[in-house]
């Protein structure tokens, strides 16, 4: 092997990882602004529930359950 194709190869697989990188990146900054989100409505829901009668439960407990599963990823 040339030390040109070793050369070759290892800058292929360093913009290979750089690009998983960013991917993975702007996957965890879409997560953390949805859970965010989440968390913001959550809070609302819960302050209002406890001003109304309870009509929020099932709501309340389907954002926590989003909640949850976002922040086990």
């Amino acid at each position: 092997m040339s030390l040109e194709y070793v050369r070759q190869q290892l800058l292929g697989q360093y913009a290979m990882l750089a690009d998983k990188a960013e991917s993975v990146l702007r996957e965890a900054n879409e997560d953390v602004r949805v859970l965010a989100r989440l968390w913001q409505l959550q809070d609302k829901m819960e302050s209002v529930g406890q001003t109304a009668s309870g009509g929020y439960e099932a709501r309340i407990n389907r954002v926590a359950s989003a909640r949850q599963n976002i922040e086990g990823r």
